[in-house]
């Protein structure tokens, strides 16, 4: 079932994003970057609950299946950063497409 999230689902959502998380000590194993590549992850970050609770704010939602939350999605209509950041894009065609 596709909800909107809520308070109690952050245990679940922190759950996914550690398991998504790039382990930097592992970056030279071959194996595991390319699992990575190929999955996708996440940058490593501290997510507390009052984030969670501003995130509330936002277009937020989960998939829950046996009451259990499976995966999630989170849309900001702000963008997070700006074009005179210094940030490192994997695609480069995706940098004018995001700004």
């Amino acid at each position: 079932m596709v909800r909107q999230t809520k308070t109690t689902d952050y245990e679940d959502i922190k759950e996914i994003m550690s398991a998504l998380a790039y382990d930097a000590g592992k970056i030279d194993n071959s194996q595991y970057k390319n699992g990575i590549e190929k999955t996708g992850f996440l940058i490593p970050g501290s997510y507390t609950l009052d984030d969670h609770k501003k995130n509330l704010q936002k277009i937020f939602l989960v998939y829950e299946e046996n009451g259990k939350v499976q995966g999630y999605l989170r849309i900001d209509e702000t963008q997070e950063m700006k074009e005179s950041d210094n940030a490192i894009w994997l695609l480069p065609e995706l940098k004018e497409i995001y700004f």
